[in-house]
């Protein structure tokens, strides 16, 4: 009987050259998934600093299919990445479906598709992007400072458009035609300005985003978009909250500081201010003429489509809108279909009370997630993202979205996916960070 250690000799050498021929496999597998982590990270990225530039749709595009791309391999190549959809995601995918199918039952099929592949399918390509691989506060905090520095960029191209000459109605300030437009991307991303500002701790970097804050309300007054205001103090109102308890001083600062830019700005454009609130007590009985001319006759629509509505496409809705306006109102529009003013019910319009039921559900689970997280995490450059997340979640999307619906869908997807991954992400116990 041969001795013991010759076959321990003889099976420790097949399990080694087994791990040393599969050595190079492996690695060049492990490599390959960090590359495709790269890709989805800073494709994401790109994205989010273009998504509000009027130039750079070949960037876009970039940013969000070589994410996708890479996203799908990735998912072949690692068998369990510990990823589990939550519940949030699976009702924005039940969202997703159930807008699908009032494509597919749309009355012209082909452009409610083509409307579903340009907004809502981009949308939950970025939500699932975003909420499934941005799993570290790094990331999550990186994607918070693309945001704000494409914020600035949004800002200098106003004070541009400003400066060029461009006026609306009575000599009254304006940034461009699409100002309400501009006030919701100023609203979207105000907050993440802000975030940049009270966590910087290099001075330069705090007063350069600091600079662009005050900039960015001078900005948003100038905008002279009244829903723009609103969300405005929305959502100045929510880092109010969030900080007044544990930087009592910074909230003073910062409401001085808020204070002196509105009084020099109203001073600066007296007639402007002044011509746009002389008008707010008679636009505030029609919501300036929303309700008759938009509001009524979108519901007079829905009323024949009350399940899944018309569609996600622009086209269709003006194809049918002017009937339903003469329907309601007895008489024709005097002008072209120019939306309906509101985000809540363009959902209405696109998916019937099918898709904005399951929105709400959404919207709430949402938001009861990334509070819980809020509440729960100690470090203040966590909290922050957070709190700029929910900021302009809520003032864009909740309050603004009332009664505006120039609001985009691909940003939605941004800014949805980034709070559910924050939502999700645990605290790094980072004791280097600053705690509260």
């Amino acid at each position: 009987m041969p001795p013991m250690t010759h076959g321990n000799t003889g099976a420790s050498g097949v399990i080694a050259k087994s791990l040393f021929s599969d050595w190079p496999r492996r690695l060049n597998r492990e490599q390959l998934v960090t590359a495709l982590d790269w890709i989805i990270e800073y494709g994401i990225y790109l994205f989010a600093f273009m998504q509000f530039q009027s130039k750079g749709e070949a960037f876009r595009s970039i940013g969000l299919y070589a994410p996708l791309v890479a996203w799908l391999i990735k998912l072949c190549l690692v068998r369990d990445s510990g990823h589990r959809v939550s519940l949030g995601g699976i009702v924005f995918l039940v969202f997703t479906g159930s807008l699908l199918i009032s494509a597919l039952l749309s009355i012209d099929h082909l452009a409610a598709l083509r409307g579903f592949r340009k907004t809502v399918l981009k949308a939950t390509i970025l939500f699932f992007l975003i909420s499934q691989n941005f799993t570290t506060w790094e990331k999550l905090k990186r994607l918070g400072w693309v945001l704000a520095c494409s914020g600035c960029i949004a800002v200098v191209a106003g004070f541009l458009n400003y400066f060029s000459g461009y006026t609306v109605g009575g000599g009254m300030a304006a940034f461009s035609t699409h100002r309400n437009g501009f006030a919701s991307i100023l609203g979207y991303l105000i907050p993440f300005i802000i975030a940049c500002t009270v966590t910087a701790r290099v001075r330069v970097t705090k007063i350069f985003f600091g600079g662009f804050f005050v900039f960015s309300l001078v900005a948003m007054l100038l905008t002279i978009s009244r829903g723009g205001w609103i969300s405005l103090s929305t959502s100045l109102g929510i880092w109010g909250i969030f900080l007044l308890r544990s930087r009592a001083r910074l909230v003073l600062q910062g409401a001085a500081v808020v204070g002196v830019v509105v009084l020099m700005t109203i001073s600066a454009s007296p007639r402007a201010i002044i011509i746009r609130m002389a008008n707010l007590q008679q636009d505030a009985y029609t919501l300036n003429k929303r309700v008759p001319e938009r509001w009524i006759p979108a519901l007079e629509a829905v009323k024949d489509r009350p399940l899944f509505g018309w569609g996600p496409a622009e086209v269709v809705a003006a194809q049918v809108f002017p009937t339903y306006y003469k329907k309601a109102l007895a008489r024709d529009p005097e002008g072209p279909y120019i939306g309906m003013h509101s985000f809540y019910l363009t959902i209405l319009f696109y998916g019937g009370f099918v898709a904005l039921t399951i929105y709400l559900v959404f919207v709430s689970i949402f938001l009861i997630g990334l509070f819980r997280n809020l509440t729960k995490t100690v470090f203040w450059s966590e909290r922050s993202v957070m709190i700029a997340v929910l900021s302009s979640f809520v003032a864009v999307y909740l309050v603004h979205g009332i009664v505006e619906g120039l609001l985009w869908w691909t940003p939605l997807g941004v800014i949805l996916g980034f709070g559910e991954a924050c939502s999700k992400t645990r605290s790094e116990r980072d004791y280097n960070m600053q705690p509260l």
